[in-house]
C-alpha cells in the first residue's frame, strides 16, 4: 500500500484537485480510530497489565532514553527511514517544479522508492532465515550506505537526472527497509519485558518526530537543488556510523542472546 499510495494520490490530484488527497487522509485516519477503538482488544492477561498513568508513563520513558543500546539502536533505524521520507517529501518540488517531470509521471517515480522499500521489508524476513540476522544487517546497510554515498556525489557534481536520482535512493529504500527491522529487534533486546509497550510507543512516536524535523529542515533549507536534501541525508549517515562504533566498541552491536553464542 505504501507503494501504491504515491500513484494514487497522484491521480487523485489530477483528476480531483490535491485537496481531495487530504480528505481521503482524514475519512482514512476516522475509520483507523474506530476501528482501534472497537476492533482492537488487549492482549495482555489481567495480571499482568499495568495502570495508564503519567508517572509511570515518565518513568518507563525515562528508563528508555538512558538505556544507551536501546537508543542507539532505535535512533540508526529511525534516521534510515526518516531520510528516505525527506526524499519523498521533497520529490515535488524537485522533479515538478525544477527539473520539469511530467505530473501524470511523476507517482510512479515515487512509488519506485517505496516499491524498493516493501521489497527490502519482504526480503529481510527470507534472508534472515537463509543467512542469518546478522548478515542481512550488513548487506542492508550496505545498500543504504551506496545509495547515499550516491546521491551525494550525484548533488556534488550537479548531476539532476530524475532516473538517477531515483535509483540511489532505491537502493537507500532497499537497504534500510533490509536492515531496520534488524535494529529494531535488537534494540528490544536490551529492555525489560514491562517495558515492551512503553518502547513501542516510545519508537513509533520518536520516528515521527526525527522525521516531521528532518522534514521541516529540508523545506526551511531548500534552494532548488538536491544539496541540501542530501547534506541532510550525509549527517544522519554518519550520525547513524558514529552510534554503531559506539554500540561495537561496547559490545552492544549484536543481540545478548547472538553475543553468546559468538562467544
Amino acid at each position: 500500500m505504501m507503494a501504491l499510495a504515491p500513484m494514487m494520490g497522484n491521480w487523485i490530484s489530477l483528476h480531483m484537485g490535491w485537496r481531495m488527497n487530504f480528505y481521503l487522509i482524514a475519512a482514512l485516519a476516522i475509520i483507523t480510530v474506530v476501528c482501534t477503538a472497537v476492533l482492537t482488544k488487549e492482549t495482555l492477561p489481567k495480571e499482568k497489565r499495568n495502570k495508564l498513568n503519567l508517572s509511570s508513563i515518565f518513568k518507563n520513558y525515562g528508563l528508555l532514553l538512558l538505556n544507551f543500546p536501546f537508543m542507539a539502536h532505535s535512533v540508526i533505524w529511525c534516521l534510515m527511514f526518516s531520510v528516505v521520507i525527506v526524499f519523498i517529501s521533497n520529490l515535488s518540488l524537485i522533479f515538478v517544479d525544477h527539473l520539469h517531470v511530467a505530473k501524470e509521471v511523476f507517482g510512479y517515480y515515487q512509488a519506485s522508492i517505496m516499491a524498493a522499500f516493501f521489497a527490502g521489508s519482504m526480503g529481510a524476513a527470507y534472508l534472515i532465515k537463509k543467512i542469518g540476522m546478522m548478515t542481512t544487517k550488513i548487506i542492508g546497510s550496505l545498500f543504504y550506505l551506496l545509495g547515499i554515498l550516491t546521491l551525494g556525489l550525484l548533488s556534488i557534481f550537479s548531476i539532476n537526472s530524475p532516473q538517477l536520482l531515483i535509483a540511489t535512493m532505491t537502493l537507500a529504500s532497499f537497504g534500510s527497509a533490509l536492515s531496520m527491522t534488524i535494529y529494531f529487534t535488537y534494540s528490544m533486546f536490551y529492555i525489560g519485558e514491562n517495558l515492551t509497550g512503553s518502547a513501542m510507543s516510545f519508537t513509533q512516536s520518536f520516528r515521527l518526530l526525527i522525521t516531521s524535523g528532518l522534514v521541516w529542515i529540508a523545506a526551511s533549507l531548500f534552494d532548488g537543488s538536491t544539496k541540501p536534501m542530501s547534506l541532510i541525508a550525509i549527517l544522519s549517515t554518519g550520525a547513524c556510523l558514529e552510534l554503531y562504533v559506539m554500540l561495537y566498541i561496547r559490545n552492544q552491536h549484536l543481540s545478548p542472546a547472538t553475543r553468546k553464542l559468538e562467544i
